[in-house]
């Protein structure tokens, strides 16, 4: 293998390992509890949270939870309720969009988690304030948008057009090891069916290749070159949350490897002779997509394959991984 093949074939596992190590930091570099300073702008307070009364100003160690926080103002004998909110943490929503790549698989996981919420940076029991319920000024413009979007209702159909623009492909070419290959560009469409408020099935084509640049370049090879096509159509169901959609099904893949020589600018011999081998591929089909706009969403699409007829080893494990840009157009309003 030359070394521009082997340090291809290294960056494809270290940079979406990275990204991965990175998004992760929203669950792993918070604690299960953080610090909270709680302050009233009456003298001589005290707050009281389960059956643990502290003397204000004080910083108490809160746990995180989904569940909202109940604290009791006391001067002198007169108690005040207060609720404190729970909200996400921005760090969970940072860091998971640093790995926008994938951002809606990592939204579904911290979901299950926690410590992705929180009480703020700082309470302040004030017995002014007519109403006793405190919120987290950020976790609430977060829900806000999160549930801006209406559910979509049952027998509405969208007509998406998508660019899976970067992707990532393992390959089991008969007569060769796994082949591993990264680059750019891919088209896609297919339209959506709300079969229910809120879920729909989606059927998709898309053609997906390896170019090596990120946009529109001629390019010069020169010497040896990996070359990777996929052809795939897929039938998948889908769960809108919000803005989060996720979406799980069947595929098909006509996966295409070939190994190429560009006899420019003086290269070294060839290691082998040229080829190109093609297989069809039976498997999986797993999404995520997030909404940012009126009909775009960014996401990721996975699509394992393990059932391949007619190849020298039927049962073996390869996958494309896609990342998407989507733009959808409602073709009938449902409901």
């Amino acid at each position: 293998m030359t070394p521009l093949l082997s340090l291809r074939k290294t960056g494809i596992f270290l940079v979406p390992f990275g990204l991965l190590l990175l998004t992760s930091c929203a669950t792993i570099i918070l604690n299960k509890s953080y610090e909270v300073p709680i302050y009233s702008n009456q003298p001589n307070a005290q707050v009281k949270m389960a059956d643990t009364q502290f003397t204000l100003p004080a910083r108490i160690n809160l746990k995180r939870s989904k569940e909202d926080l109940k604290l009791t103002l006391i001067i002198d004998s007169v108690e005040k309720d207060y609720i404190v909110e729970a909200g996400p943490n921005p760090t969970f929503v940072w860091l998971n969009l640093a790995g926008l790549y994938a951002a809606p698989f990592y939204y579904a996981v911290d979901l299950t988690n926690p410590k992705r919420f929180y009480y703020g940076k700082l309470i302040v029991l004030d017995t002014r304030d007519s109403i006793c319920i405190i919120r987290n000024s950020f976790g609430y413009r977060f829900n806000k948008y999160m549930a801006s979007l209406p559910v979509q209702p049952k027998g509405r159909i969208d007509w998406h057009f998508s660019l899976p623009h970067m992707n990532s492909y393992a390959f089991r070419p008969n007569g060769e090891s796994t082949r591993w290959g990264f680059g750019f560009f891919g088209l896609s469409t297919g339209l959506d069916y709300y079969h229910r408020d809120g879920q729909f099935l989606q059927l998709t084509i898309a053609g997906i290749t390896n170019i090596l640049v990120p946009f529109p370049a001629p390019i010069d090879l020169s010497g040896e070159h990996e070359a990777f096509y996929a052809l795939t159509t897929s039938l998948s169901n889908n769960h809108r949350f919000g803005r989060l959609s996720l979406g799980y099904g069947l595929s098909y893949s006509r996966n295409t490897w070939e190994w190429q020589y560009h006899d420019r600018f003086d290269p070294p011999p060839p290691s082998r002779a040229p080829v190109t081998k093609t297989l069809s591929s039976f498997g999986g089909h797993f999404s995520g997509y997030f909404q940012t706009g009126k009909h775009f969403q960014i996401g990721a699409i996975y699509r394992p394959g393990f059932f391949r007829p007619g190849a020298d080893e039927p049962w073996a494990y390869e996958h494309s991984i896609s990342v998407d840009f989507a733009w959808k157009i409602r073709l009938r309003k449902g409901g």
